[in-house]
């Protein structure tokens, strides 16, 4: 029974092992976009808008106060962003 543990704990110290090392290689595959949103004519910052990457159904972000926004989790490529 005790060998039957141990390799139990052996498979989740494993397993957990594997997973730890997967999101640390992860970590280093994907930036960011940033940047500032202003209107062209009156120079003001564009408050709420949306800005999205095109050809994505769910990376995009909203402008702030201050017209700045940021998309997280981006994988590495040229990309084309729409607001």
């Amino acid at each position: 029974m005790r060998k039957v543990n141990d390799l139990f704990r052996l498979g989740w110290v494993l397993l957990l092992t594997f997973i730890v090392n997967q999101q640390i290689l992860n970590g280093g595959t994907t930036g960011k976009i940033a940047g500032n949103l202003i209107d062209a004519e009156t120079n003001e910052p564009l408050i709420g808008c949306n800005v999205l990457v095109e050809g994505s159904d769910y990376l995009g972000a909203a402008s702030d106060l201050d017209g700045n926004y940021m998309i997280i989790g981006i994988p590495p490529g040229k990309y084309s962003i729409i607001a």
